[in-house]
């Protein structure tokens, strides 16, 4: 599993606390641009009266014909706060143990949804947001320590369980607020890792230096390694190599890596 090296890019930072939000606006923005520097590209000439963009060529490319709607101006309930958020987007996948919750127990987030709500915080860019993780994370922490001992099984699922935690913490980016993301970034890591050695077929982080790092690039290209069970350099296996996108690191890849 590889993630882009430190400082090569920096993901898209919007205004609201669903990160996936960033992604409709970027595509709004696009179709603005362009209507903007081609007026001639939106009409309101067609049966419905709706905007359309017509079939035109944007750099070159040929565009069919689609109606934007009244979904381009929408603004879905899960914008609205952080109650609207946990109550129509996330209380749901959270449940099932999905993305964005994946290796996580809706035991662990409704509480600090809850006092989240409670609080009216609502700006998942601060670090107050992220704080009201915390605690559950170290909780969840403390108790893998002392089962590893006796239950590895356990212990790993705790781990993965606190990872989950402070992944959640740090959206909608590593970037927002004053730096405590990035070092809660850091800590889903170590977690995560700590668990992950637990595994059948473990993890292990390798470095590989970045020969071809210019500017702000990093100087090294992490990777996750895991090998199946009796692979060695005598009975080789073969590669997947997964490059995780733009909201998506290596430490949030378990399904995954299991598949």
């Amino acid at each position: 599993m590889v993630s882009r090296p430190q400082g090569q890019r920096k993901p898209h930072v919007g205004l609201r606390p669903d990160p996936l939000a960033a992604k409709t606006n970027a595509a709004e923005e696009m179709v603005h641009k362009a209507a903007a520097a081609s007026p001639s590209l939106l009409r309101n000439d067609d049966s419905s009266g709706e905007p359309q963009l017509e079939a035109s060529s944007l750099n070159g490319r040929n565009m069919t014909n689609w109606i934007l709607g009244e979904k381009f101006h929408e603004r879905y309930p899960h914008l609205s706060g952080v109650k609207a958020l946990w109550e129509t987007k996330w209380k749901f996948p959270c449940s099932l143990g999905v993305y964005p919750f994946h290796d996580g127990k809706l035991e662990d987030f409704a509480p600090i949804f809850e006092s989240l709500i409670r609080d009216n915080v609502n700006d998942a860019y601060s670090d107050k947001y992220t704080e009201y993780f915390l605690p559950t994370a170290e909780k969840l922490t403390d108790a893998a320590l002392s089962a590893q001992a006796s239950d590895r099984a356990k212990a790993a699922d705790l781990f993965k369980r606190a990872a989950c935690v402070y992944r959640i913490s740090r959206f909608p980016s590593l970037d927002a607020g004053p730096g405590l993301k990035r070092k809660i970034f850091e800590m889903q890591k170590q977690v995560y890792l700590r668990g992950a050695s637990l595994w059948d077929a473990p993890i292990k982080e390798v470095k590989i230096p970045h020969t071809a790092a210019e500017g702000d690039d990093g100087k090294e290209i992490p990777l996750y390694v895991r090998l199946p069970g009796g692979a060695s350099s005598q009975n080789k296996c073969q590669v997947v190599l997964l490059i995780t996108g733009l909201d998506g690191h290596r430490p949030d890849n378990t399904g995954v890596g299991e598949s």
